[in-house]
């Protein structure tokens, strides 16, 4: 369903209590990777992020992330009770978990790659090293890497 202008931002706040176990899912339009997205606060965001905000206040730096502990983010849930701010190591952390991930990357190749970008290694090195694309690379260090377990 596509929402009219201001429809989802109001949908979120109106369910920023919301205090129900199961998965909240949007039920407006959404990215080809199923997460929803929405204007709010005068930036279009995924809607789980929005949802963090009007939940949770803040994040704790602007390096936080959104991050679900269900398994239901790429399915489109916004419940607040399952999102929380986390760190890019964290969040990758909870989609190995989940197996919400698709490349070909183990577990430890993720750790590895978040470890080396920290310590500032150039992504097309690490892209060599493990013998995967650097796009491949990219997608890991900006949250968007649906890495299949190896």
């Amino acid at each position: 369903m596509r929402a009219r202008p201001g429809e989802a931002g109001r949908w979120l706040i109106e369910r920023g209590g919301y205090k129900g176990d199961d998965c909240l899912m949007w039920p407006f339009s959404t990215k080809r990777q199923g997460y929803g997205a929405v204007l709010y606060g005068g930036k279009i965001m995924g809607a789980h992020r929005a949802m963090c905000f009007i939940a949770h206040g803040e994040p704790p730096t602007p390096d936080h992330e959104a991050a679900h502990y269900c398994r239901g983010g790429q399915l489109g849930c916004v419940n607040p009770r399952h999102i929380r701010w986390a760190t890019t190591l964290e969040n990758a952390r909870d989609r190995i978990l989940h197996q919400t991930t698709t490349a070909k990357l183990s577990p430890a190749d993720i750790a590895d790659v978040l470890r080396m970008v920290g310590e500032g290694t150039k992504q097309r090195e690490i892209a060599k090293r493990l013998g995967v694309h650097e796009a491949t690379i990219s997608r890991v260090v900006h949250n968007k890497a649906r890495v299949r377990i190896a």
